[in-house]
């Protein structure tokens, strides 16, 4: 409908400049032409300006669609991928570059934490895949998202079960699996609980969860250290191929300040993955 109003103005404006053409010329103005042309002009735009306000102008942006690809960089990918880490990795970089001509490709690496700048070096010491995509859905949320690549080993000892998560992703999730698919033997503390803030002259309990696979017949103690003295110690046996056990130590509270206490587990024979301590630090009034 715009049209309409163009023509209104045209039509007014150039009635306004014949009427000032003709009074100029009664008057014997010079050039009268060119200060008829000019009120026209200014009607006009005058016109335009009040009965057509809105001007449209589109522009049109083509924008790649994201490529997310969360690496897995905890330290049991080293060891799962072996000698073929650099070949892996020169895959992997081969096919980002393959993508990137389609796609914008953003490469993450995860383990206890995300790193967004940081991947294939397989040095964070604890693996938590729901929080790298949970990280993936609150940040790319809202924007063009084609797909996620998730590679890892699978094995995640921090955060919720990446099986049951709820995601709302808007592309589609690819896993690729690194490393042998069987189980390895595996022992390890999975979470300390202790108090931060203690009584002094009081005892307080530190515990720990124990969890071990494939380890029947392991057969050894849980230690806690406060610096190289050892506090306590309590004995494990394992009779079955899975083991998970809440083990307890009592500490008393002999003098104030920061202290740092050691919780650790051997390793069983065979184990190929080994991290064993897990600190917790208690501050004593």
């Amino acid at each position: 409908m715009q049209w309409i109003f163009w023509l209104i103005s045209i039509i007014v404006s150039t009635g306004a400049a014949y009427w000032v053409y003709r009074a100029d010329k009664r008057r014997v103005v010079p050039y009268p032409w060119l200060t008829s042309l000019l009120r026209g002009l200014v009607v006009l735009f005058t016109l335009l300006l009040i009965l057509v306000p809105d001007i449209i102008i589109n522009k049109n942006y083509t924008e790649k669609p994201i490529v997310l690809l969360l690496q897995d960089n905890s330290r049991s990918i080293a060891n799962a991928l072996g000698n073929d880490s650099a070949t892996y990795r020169k895959n992997m970089e081969a096919l980002t570059t393959r993508l990137s001509g389609q796609y914008k490709v953003v490469t993450w690496g995860f383990g206890a934490t995300v790193q967004t700048d940081t991947a294939f070096r397989y040095v964070q010491p604890a693996t938590d895949i729901s929080a790298a995509l949970s990280r993936a859905q609150e940040f790319f949320g809202m924007q063009n998202l084609g797909a996620v690549i998730l590679a890892t080993d699978g094995r995640f000892n921090q955060g919720a079960n990446p099986a049951y998560q709820q995601l709302a992703l808007h592309g589609a999730l690819y896993t690729v699996a690194l490393g042998d698919s069987a189980q390895q033997k595996d022992i390890r503390i999975t979470r300390t609980y202790a108090n931060k803030v203690v009584t002094i002259n009081s005892s307080f309990e530190i515990r720990a969860d124990i969890v071990a696979e494939l380890c029947n017949g392991y057969s050894n103690s849980v230690i806690i250290k406060e610096g190289d003295e050892m506090l306590s110690s309590v004995p494990i046996a394992i009779n079955s191929e899975k083991y998970d056990r809440s083990v307890s130590f009592t500490v008393k509270a002999m003098k104030a300040g920061l202290h740092h206490y050691t919780l650790s587990v051997p390793e069983a024979q065979g184990e190929k993955t080994v991290l064993i301590t897990a600190g917790t630090f208690l501050w004593r009034l």
